[in-house]
């Protein structure tokens, strides 16, 4: 996908994009889930439900930040990739590695401007622990 010049070109890439998704993918993916309903009863394994995530990471997520210019991969006439995908990171309250969906950074310093985190729709969003006023 060629760099996004201006918002109107991005607001364009982002309709397509959307429409793509919701024609192609998001349709199919109800049908499949439909099928393994019965009776009112869901028989749909708990893989089947996390891979929703990847789907909208594949089909949607990555396409808009492609349109944003954020670059996942190198062809001859692009930069190197400012964006790197599953990037492993060390929580510094439990020591454990977490891994942040995408994570952007600035290709000079290698200074992080930006961390996006995917969720499948029917996830619930987290909630702010305690007030940040002050701060």
């Amino acid at each position: 996908m060629s760099p996004s010049r201006n918002a109107e070109e991005f607001r364009q890439k982002y309709l397509q994009i959307r429409s793509r998704y919701e024609a192609a993918y998001r349709e199919l993916i109800i049908r499949i889930r439909a099928k393994y309903i019965n009776n009112g009863e869901r028989r749909i394994n708990r893989l089947t439900d996390e891979s929703l995530e990847a789907h909208f990471r594949e089909y949607f997520a990555t396409p808009l930040l492609e349109a944003l210019n954020w670059h996942l991969s190198v062809t001859v006439n692009e930069q190197r990739p400012n964006l790197v995908p599953e990037s492993p990171v060390t929580a510094v309250s439990r020591g454990t590695i977490l891994r942040l969906d995408y994570f952007g950074f600035e290709r000079e310093t290698l200074k992080p401007l930006m961390v996006v985190e995917t969720k499948h729709p029917q996830s619930t969003l987290p909630k702010r622990k305690k007030s940040l006023e002050g701060v």
